[in-house]
């Protein structure tokens, strides 16, 4: 649609397009972090592009105007391409494709929005959904209007939404839609939104001009308002400037510590090297040298209580306590081990906080492990008092006396801790104490002012939003503002009673302040930039109510309780550091970095009274961010504060779930058992179960051992994002007629995906069913084709608001007994059951022949007959969520064991006697090299020349080994090798990371270049054409023989490969790359039909191509489309079909069987190692998984007629296969080849493999 000449309203407010995108236009992303809209060509024009990258399409917005825009109206051209989304923190299950207007938008989380939205594809390329208004508040999106359309991902649509007062109007291509009356939300910001790969020709808001006036009226009141209110407050006036420009360059941080006694703080200056320490009158400490990077997790604390604040701080592998004023040692130890499942102690944000855990005049130090877990406690000498290796929390910790007997606890996550190590209190509700809902930052103190219920903890927790507890665990208060980050705690607001909180919001929420009562309910929440900063108290009037001290780069001041700057901080004041208390005065200083000076700004008027707030900041503990209530009497300088009230809190005994008892099975032996009883706390090592392996073992270990009650347990543990798929098999593919059993409990009911690294926000075994599920696997063939019984709970989602109760797990769950086949999960059996996440469930499964029986807790459940479920396979167990088994078993009986050993046996010298009939592999020469390749390759089909890269230059290597040129030059690819000149001598085309070289192929000489800055993912040469791929996922050149550039397409969708081959028999060859057919000069020959697959998680990672059947003949294309399975195409562009096979990312296609093409292909992320054959009809002809580690299968013409499969996975798999799965020519290596390459080097119309093992390069043929 183009864009309309004219607007019907007389006042542009904003206008924005692909031109003006990136440069300063007015617009703000508030998801910076995350990415943004990009500028893409989409044919002569510049759009605004919601791109997908390699898991997906991001969360991505814009926004313009001014919270107090009420009236305008809203216009864009909407293009919708996908249907595919990802899971992001703002959602945790997964949100609709969507993609269309914010309208007053006050938050990322509080909005009106006017969309296009998909409901599914339908099966004319076009995509069934709806033209929708949305309030949305939170994790409540509102259904306010909507109707059903039909979306044309070729098609623009122009959104129109018109705003007056309550009423909206919605338009689409001109025309009305609906019209609404809505009253939630009456001012805010204008933008636009998108989860889902799609384009924006531009945007544009107008309004009129009585509601322009209207706008600079309400601006000018408020502003008029806010002066009065600044005039109340004093203002900063420089007090002190300190030259810190001796000690060396800018200081990497800022801690504030009492170090000579009394109520002033000093200032500790923190560089890579070492630390400086100065009061506020300017004067230096100490000054300590320590070795680099360590002095960031400086401590200053008087811990043996000589009078001398010490240093304590990590060195390396050692905590090591410090006097600063002489450098000496008093207490050093080796780091104990972090904790188990991620990460090392170094990762942690602040690993040191002390301590009165023992209630004496000494300190104790708190230890935090890296990465979210373990915690250990030492006295002020380093001696061990106790530990906790496998507690989890977030990035800190804090302290406080919860009972009131004079002794501090730890609050470690949602775990409580005494001083003697026991816990004490635990966060109600076993959900909520999952790693994904791990703790931030936690603040103990008496937030509500009543002592005699003791203190209360305010907590930070991700995704679960903020949550506050009282000192026994219990919910107070459980509030989804998006994944929080920060908090503060204080005196913030006078009028109320108790305490208020700060918390500030970070992944996929940016920087929303919300405040909070002294009994956790929201009071209000506003945006005042995308910062993650909750903001320190600042005690700044002394007369009782607290500011909050923001430094972040659009709200920067002291800001007061209703969200106004009512103190601005000083033009050209420098970097803003923090508040604290160092002239003396109760009252709070503002402290600077400018420019080699720290600057010190006091209050510009003395305090006038007889009382002067004095609160109590625990800079060794929170930081300062939490406040605790105190005064001083300037008339007889005592101090004042709320006294505390003893509340005993006994250690928790902790007897965990009761796992029900089921006796063992008549008949039957135990083949294997996990039975983790007598093993320690920690990762779980499958090495010490030798019947037992992981499928899932290349996405990590997320198996540990944790004790529920007296009682070891097998987990499946989240991480900080959340629980991955998990899974442990035992048994032979040959296993029949046996019993499998697992008792479980499920406490979690949260489900991501099964991959790890940026992939881990995307599910790629099962990319939309998030389903929590726990339960046991038989019959299992592979990843993709088993039996599941056992417990499947409900996706709910969580919608705990203000006024509501907490949220809880869900009562009702079901068991469910599936035949799963690839993503088809068909349902055997199902019936609904009680449920809790405190209980363990055994589930029992006897299968025999085509009957199944199923068990839980002893009884029988299902009793039935399936003769289309697999007749034998390895059984397990497998979960996506976090689940506890407290036992695993496999029984057998002896006749069947003994008639599955004999049934491998048989598969075992069935393929002896095939690779009987194949000659064995023959060392035909080996090359050995003075560096390790990068890679290695044949420069083409015939052509007796083998190319190795060591890094540093390339050399070629004769049919005989011997080197036939050197050149200097290395590439950064793998070359590309054609006649291209048309002089008969073939040459090369390389690429070296900042020029495109042309060589000539039989000496190495240089016959060309022309730059070509930036990483490229492949390069292909034909006749006057080279075809250079950008980095996935954007991106292709052509250039001609003399590399001159051709044409250029930036909006071209690629997986890092190209197929340039004759695909229609016309004798002139087509570029296919992505999902399109090129011709030589760039100009598209025909897309994929479906566009909504043409998106990057979707492009193809392979291609190739295999003849056809039947009477049309021809070539088909298939494509590796990852978690798009693999697409069959015909060379004319038509869909002939797709394969839901997994991630698939490698294949080869060629003359596997004797009447006919087929293709191999390989499954990677969350499916790993699943090879499967398929014939040009796309049927399967055999499916196998010899290990679970994904590689490239390579076509190789052994011996005449037929072509074999080359698996180099692994060497005891390695080798080369035929149609049946079968291994007929076997590899003997040691190690599994680093590069592999295949070539008739030989000119005799057999294929030699060469593999790349440490230096050596060796050559194998068949002999023939």
């Amino acid at each position: 649609m183009k864009n309309p000449e004219g607007w019907k309203l007389g006042i542009q407010l904003s206008y924005l397009d692909g031109e003006k995108l990136g440069k300063p236009n007015g617009w703000i992303n508030p998801l910076a972090r995350d990415g943004g809209f990009v500028p893409v060509m989409e044919g002569d024009r510049t759009v605004i592009a919601n791109l997908s990258g390699e898991w997906g399409p991001g969360d991505r917005c814009l926004v313009t105007g001014d919270y107090l825009w009420r009236d305008y109206s809203v216009q864009a051209s909407v293009r919708l391409i996908s249907f595919a989304t990802l899971q992001t923190s703002d959602h945790e299950r997964g949100s609709p494709p969507r993609a269309g207007l914010m309208l007053r938008y006050q938050t990322l989380r509080h909005y009106y929005f006017y969309c296009l939205e998909v409901e599914k594809v339908s099966d004319d390329n076009l995509m069934e959904g709806y033209l929708a208004l949305y309030h949305r508040w939170d994790e409540d999106w509102n259904l306010i209007r909507r109707r059903r359309i039909r979306i044309n991902p070729n098609q623009y649509y122009l959104l129109e939404a018109e705003l007056r007062d309550e009423r909206i109007k919605c338009l689409l291509d001109g025309k009305s839609a609906f019209t609404v009356k809505d009253g939630r939300i009456k001012r805010g910001k204008a933008g636009i939104r998108s989860n889902v790969e799609s384009r924006f020709q531009f945007v544009r808001v107008s309004t009129t001009k009585e509601s322009m006036e209207e706008f600079e009226r309400e601006r000018r009141r408020r502003e008029e308002d806010l002066n009065r209110i600044r005039e109340r407050y004093p203002q900063p006036l420089l007090y002190r400037e300190i030259d810190i420009s001796g000690f060396g360059q800018k200081p990497i941080g800022v801690r504030f510590a009492n170090i000579r006694g009394g109520d002033k703080l000093d200032i500790i200056l923190i560089y890579d090297r070492g630390a400086v320490a100065v009061s506020g009158e300017g004067e230096v400490l100490w000054r300590l040298d320590l070795p680099e990077k360590w002095a960031r997790t400086l401590h200053c604390y008087d811990i043996d209580a000589d009078g001398v604040a010490e240093v304590v701080t990590l060195i390396g592998d050692e905590i090591v306590v410090i006097d600063p004023i002489n450098g000496l040692y008093k207490a050093q130890r080796e780091l104990p081990r972090a904790g188990p499942f991620e990460g090392g102690i170094e990762d942690a944000v602040d690993p040191i906080y002390i301590a009165n855990l023992l209630g004496g005049e000494t300190r104790q130090i708190l230890l935090k492990g890296g990465a979210y877990h373990g915690a250990w406690a030492f006295d002020h000498e380093l001696k061990l008092l106790w530990e906790m290796p496998n507690v989890k929390y977030g990035h800190h910790l804090d302290c406080y006396d919860i009972d009131g007997d004079g002794r501090e606890e730890a609050i470690i996550g949602h775990t409580v801790v005494n001083g003697e190590g026991d816990m004490i209190s635990l966060t109600e509700g076993v959900w909520r104490r999952i790693q994904p809902y791990h703790v931030d930052r936690p603040i103990a103190a008496e937030i509500d002012g009543n002592p005699e219920n003791g203190p209360e903890i305010a907590m930070v927790c991700g995704n679960l939003g903020f949550l506050m507890v009282d000192s026994f665990g219990r919910v107070i208060s459980e509030v989804p503002i998006g994944h929080a980050q920060t908090l503060s705690v204080g005196k913030f607001r006078g009028d109320l009673p108790g305490l208020q909180i700060w918390t500030c919001t970070r992944w996929g929420n940016y920087g929303i302040r919300t405040l909070f009562d002294h009994r956790g309910r929201r009071i209000f929440e506003w945006e005042p930039d995308n910062g993650e900063d909750a903001g320190r108290p600042c005690n700044w009037t002394g007369e009782g109510e607290e500011l909050s001290f923001r430094n972040s780069p659009n709200a920067r001041g002291l800001y007061d309780g209703w969200g106004r700057c009512v103190v601005e901080f000083p033009q050209n004041a420098g970097l803003p550091v923090g508040p604290a208390d160092v002239a003396g005065d109760p009252r709070d200083e503002l402290i600077f970095l400018n420019d080699g000076k720290l600057l010190i700004y006091t209050q510009d008027r003395p305090f006038e009274g007889e009382r002067i707030y004095a609160p109590i900041r625990k800079h060794h503990q929170s930081q300062g961010l939490c406040s605790l209530p105190r005064w001083l009497n300037l008339k007889t300088g005592r101090y004042e504060r709320q006294p505390s009230v003893h509340i005993p809190h006994p250690p928790l005994k902790l007897t965990g779930a009761r796992a029900p008892r089921v006796p063992p099975p008549d008949g039957l032996e135990l083949f294997s058992s996990l039975d983790v009883s007598q093993l320690e706390e920690g990762p779980f090592e499958i090495s010490k179960f030798k019947r037992w392996y992981n499928p899932l073992h290349m996405s990590g270990n997320p198996w540990g051992i944790l004790t529920d009650g007296g009682r070891r347990v097998l987990c499946n543990l989240s991480d900080s994002v959340g629980p991955h798929d998990a899974c442990l098999m035992t048994g032979y593919e040959s296993w029949r007629d046996y019993l499998v059993e697992a008792t479980v409990r499920v406490v979690s009911t949260l489900t991501i995906p099964s991959s790890r690294g940026p992939g881990r926000y995307v599910v790629l075994d099962e990319q939309y069913d998030r389903t929590p599920r726990a339960g046991v696997v038989f019959r299992y063939k592979h990843l993709r084709r088993y039996c599941w019984f056992g417990i499947e709970i409900p996706v709910q989602e969580r919608r705990s608001r203000e006024g509501k109760p907490p949220s809880t797990p869900p009562s009702r769950a079901k068991l469910m007994l599936y035949d799963r086949k690839d993503d088809l999960w068909r349902v055997m059996a199902s019936r609904g059951i009680s449920f809790s996440p405190d209980r363990y469930y055994n589930l029992r499964v006897e299968v025999e022949g085509d009957r199944v029986r199923c068990y839980l807790n002893g009884r029988l459940i299902f009793d039935l007959t399936d003769p289309h479920m697999p007749s034998e396979g390895r059984a397990g167990i497998r979960t996506n969520t976090e689940a506890w088994f407290s036992s695993v078993n496999a029984w057998i009986s002896k006749e069947e064991l003994k008639r599955a050993k004999a049934e491998r046996q048989r598969i075992y010298s069935r393929g002896y006697q095939v690779r009987k009939g194949y000659p064995e592999p023959k060392l035909m020469r080996e090359i050995t090299l003075e560096k390790r390749p990068v890679w290695i390759s044949t420069l083409s089909p015939g052509n007796p020349y083998l190319l190795v890269s060591d890094g540093e230059g390339m050399r070629a290597f004769d049919h005989k080994g011997d080197e036939v040129w050197w050149s200097e030059v290395a590439s950064k690819v793998i070359p590309a090798s054609y006649d291209i000149d048309g002089d008969g001598r073939e040459e090369l085309v390389i690429h070296d990371g900042e020029y495109l070289i042309l060589l000539d192929g039989e000496t190495g000489g240089e016959k060309g270049r022309t730059e070509l800055k930036g990483e490229i993912s492949a390069v292909y040469a034909d006749r006057d054409l080279v075809l250079v791929l950008a980095k996935p996922f954007w991106g292709a050149w052509g250039f001609n023989g003399s590399l001159n550039m051709r044409w250029h397409r930036p909006d071209l969708l690629h997986g890092g490969v190209a197929l340039l081959e004759d695909i229609n028999g016309d004798r002139e060859k087509e570029i296919i790359v992505g999902f399109a057919a090129l011709n030589k000069n760039g100009h598209a020959l025909w897309y994929m039909p479906k566009p909504c697959y043409r998106i990057a998680p979707f492009a193809p990672r392979a291609i190739d191509t295999m003849r056809n059947i039947g009477r049309r003949g021809g070539k088909i294309i298939v494509m590796a489309c990852a978690k798009a399975g693999a697409i069959f195409m015909r060379g004319d562009g038509r869909m002939l079909g797709e394969i839901q096979a997994g991630d698939v990312r490698s294949l080869c296609a060629g003359r596997f069987m004797e009447d006919q093409d087929g293709v191999w292909i390989c499954t990677w992320w969350g499916n790993y190692g699943i090879r499967r054959l398929y014939g040009p009809n796309m049927a399967e002809v055999i499916s196998i998984e010899p290990n679970n580690i994904p590689f490239h299968p390579r076509r190789v013409r052994w011996v005449p007629g037929t072509d074999l499969m080359l698996d180099t996975s692994d060497p005891d798999v390695m080798g080369l296969y035929n149609c049946h799965g079968i291994r007929a020519v076997k590899f003997e290596l040691r190690h599994k080849p680093e590069h592999t390459a295949v070539g008739d080097l030989n000119g005799d119309g057999l294929d030699e493999v060469i593999l790349s093992v440490g230096r050596k390069i060796l050559v194998y043929g068949s002999g023939l």
